[in-house]
């Protein structure tokens, strides 16, 4: 069975911020990939871009929103 590269990928991880979801980001930008963590909480995304510096993107989304998920696919686009 054959691996496929995430090198260079751009990858969105919800729940970025904290738990399963920060160690995925973690180990996808160690992996070389473009990860945005989009999640609400701003305190956790900011200590995620500060142990990520100009690796991480981070964005804060409320999934039920409409118009926040629309921001976040602009942003991603």
């Amino acid at each position: 069975m054959g691996t496929t590269s995430i090198m260079g990928k751009t990858l969105l991880v919800t729940g970025g911020a904290s738990g399963i979801g920060r160690g995925i980001c973690e180990l996808f930008s160690e992996q070389g990939s473009i990860v945005y963590a989009a999640d609400i909480n701003t305190d956790a995304l900011n200590a995620l871009c500060s142990d990520y510096p100009g690796i991480l993107r981070t964005m804060i989304v409320l999934l039920f929103s409409r118009r926040s998920t629309k921001s976040l696919h602009g942003s991603i686009s």
